[in-house]
């Protein structure tokens, strides 16, 4: 497929766009074009600019469309999707763990600067996450060789979302034996096997969870996050704190208003939720308090370098799916606080 991009250097109209934004010239449009050719538009933007591309869909069923035809000049390993949320924002059903494994893997790759194609529905641009520093934070990198307290270690992974069991059977685990640590990132297709000798790093591989047998030595690796709301200890108690004058606050109103039942309602539903924060626990619908954990929040593009190409494929088509993915949003947060189910922020 090499030779499919380099033609793009006998394209005039190709060379110039190119150099537009190179320029930083914005606001640039291409008509006329078919479905594949799109495909061929970003896969060589990509590949001649050496840059990050954010190809922006109207659905997820155009972004999936989109990415397969962008794997066909590319390869799979450089495009990736990033779906919407497999819920609303608001509502409180579990979130699929497919959706939330594919959405921390772009954030991975997006963070560690990898030159890519990302492809994403507008409503996943839409939702508000927590602040790329913050991923970073709660990121552990570990390197054949290097010390790095075992206490420390587990401490964090806690941190991250990740659950300890006595034996790794899915992902978002980890399992310590002795000197040795278990790690299965939702990221990655098997888990990892650390070794340790006292605090040093003596070995890293991936093995089988089903067998035990290694698969591969690595010299060093990244573990990211298991979950897409993560919070240490202290910024889940200021939190809790924040929720709980709140709380107040709207029973006050829903009182006022002689909704005695509602009220109570949602102060055993929030009440719940406040009593894991204070003691640092994760839940479920953690998420519905995002805001109030991290009062700075960001979008998907906030985790792209300061120089990265956006693609908006029929910007009429996208403008007219924001205006619904927000009416179907804010009609969902005004059933939920109805229902007293939720805060007002």
């Amino acid at each position: 497929m090499g030779q499919l991009i380099k033609a793009t250097e006998e394209i005039l109209e190709f060379q110039k766009l190119l150099k537009d934004l190179q320029n930083g010239k914005s606001n640039l449009f291409a008509y006329g074009i078919s479905d594949s050719q799109r495909a061929y538009l970003a896969a060589a933007l990509k590949k001649r600019a050496g840059s990050q591309v954010l190809v922006v869909t109207a659905d997820s069923l155009e972004a999936k469309k989109i990415m397969e035809d962008i794997s066909f000049f590319l390869g799979a390993e450089s495009v990736a999707i990033f779906p919407a949320s497999s819920v609303l924002p608001y509502e409180t059903a579990a979130r699929s763990l497919e959706h939330t494994a594919q959405r921390l893997k772009v954030i991975e790759s997006l963070l560690l600067r990898k030159p890519m194609v990302v492809v994403a529905p507008i409503q996943a641009l839409l939702s508000k996450m927590i602040p790329p520093e913050v991923v970073k934070k709660f990121t552990i990198r570990f390197r054949v060789g290097e010390t790095i307290p075992m206490a420390e270690t587990i401490s964090k992974l806690s941190a991250m979302g990740y659950e300890r069991v006595d034996m790794i059977e899915g992902r978002g685990q980890f399992a310590v034996r002795g000197a040795i640590l278990d790690i299965y990132p939702l990221t990655r297709e098997y888990p990892y096997r650390l070794e340790f000798f006292d605090d040093e790093v003596d070995s890293i591989r991936e093995f089988d969870p089903e067998d035990q047998r290694s698969i591969n030595k690595l010299v060093d690796t990244y573990i990211g996050p298991a979950r897409e709301v993560i919070y240490d200890e202290d910024t889940a108690k200021a939190a809790s704190i924040v929720i709980a004058k709140e709380l107040k606050q709207r029973q006050k109103v829903l009182e006022s208003l002689g909704h005695m039942q509602l009220s109570q309602y949602l102060s055993e539903k929030v009440q719940s939720h406040i009593e894991r924060l204070s003691n640092g626990l994760f839940f479920e619908t953690a998420e519905l308090y995002i805001s109030h954990l991290y009062p700075s929040l960001s979008t998907l593009m906030d985790y792209f370098k300061s120089q990265f190409i956006p693609i908006l494929i029929e910007p009429g088509r996208i403008k007219e799916a924001q205006k619904n993915a927000a009416f179907e949003t804010e009609e969902t947060y005004k059933g939920l606080l109805e229902k007293g189910e939720i805060l007002a922020s």
